[in-house]
C-alpha cells in the first residue's frame, strides 16, 4: 500500500540501505498536486461534454437506416404538395432500391399531381432512360456532366431536404433535414444548377 502511494506521489522512500522508511509529502504540495490533476479531469470532462453535444444530432435533422428506407421512400409522393427536386446519380435510386420501387414512386408522384425537376450527374442508361420518359412522367430532367458523381441522391419539397447514400460500411442511409433556411439554400443552389444545365 505504501508503494502505490509512493507512486502517486504521496509519500517518498528513503533512499538509504536497510528498511525502507516512507515520509509523507507535505500536505500543501499534495493540495497543489491534486488541483492540477482536478484541472485536468475538468478540461477532459469538458471535452467530453462538448463531443457528447457534437454527436447529437440538431433537432430538425433525422437519420434513417436501410431497413426503414423502402416504406419511407414509397411514401415521399403522399407528401409532396406540387413540386420535387431530385439532384443527384440516377443510377444509385436504382441500386439503392431497385427498378420497381422506382417505376412505384413515379407512378405514385404522378397519380398525386407531384411536378419533378431533376438534375442528373450520371450518364448510366437508367437516367437516359429516365430523361425519354419525362412527357408521360410530369418531369423535366437536365444533366451535369461533371466527372464522377458518388452513388446518391437527394430530393427537396417543401422544407424538406432528404439525401439518400451509402455509408462507408456500404449500408445505405438517409438524412432527412426539416427547415425553411435550409430547403431555402438548397432552392437557390439547385436553381443555379438548373440553369447552367
Amino acid at each position: 500500500m505504501l508503494h502505490a502511494l509512493s507512486q502517486k506521489g504521496f509519500v517518498i522512500p528513503s533512499e538509504k540501505k536497510g528498511p525502507i522508511i516512507f515520509t509523507a509529502v507535505p500536505l500543501d504540495k499534495i493540495a497543489t498536486k491534486l488541483e492540477v490533476n482536478s484541472r485536468k479531469i475538468q478540461r477532459t470532462a469538458r471535452k467530453l461534454t462538448d463531443l457528447a453535444k457534437m454527436a447529437q444530432l440538431p433537432k430538425n435533422v433525422e437519420i434513417f437506416e436501410e431497413n426503414d428506407l423502402t416504406d419511407f421512400y414509397l411514401n415521399i409522393p403522399a407528401k409532396i404538395d406540387d413540386y420535387i427536386w431530385c439532384v443527384g446519380s440516377f443510377e444509385a435510386v436504382v441500386k439503392f432500391f431497385g427498378p420497381q420501387i422506382e417505376k412505384d414512386f413515379i407512378k405514385n408522384r404522378v397519380r398525386k399531381g407531384g411536378h419533378a425537376s431533376a438534375i442528373i450527374f450520371d450518364n448510366s442508361s437508367f437516367s437516359k432512360d429516365l430523361a425519354g420518359r419525362d412527357n408521360g412522367e410530369n418531369r423535366e430532367t437536365r444533366f451535369v456532366q461533371n466527372g464522377e458523381y458518388p452513388l446518391e441522391f437527394s430530393y427537396l419539397f417543401g422544407n424538406n431536404y432528404l439525401t439518400f447514400y451509402k455509408d462507408s460500411e456500404g449500408a445505405i442511409k438517409m438524412v432527412k433535414t426539416t427547415s425553411p433556411e435550409v430547403a431555402r439554400a438548397k432552392l437557390i443552389q439547385f436553381q443555379k444548377l438548373w440553369g447552367n444545365a
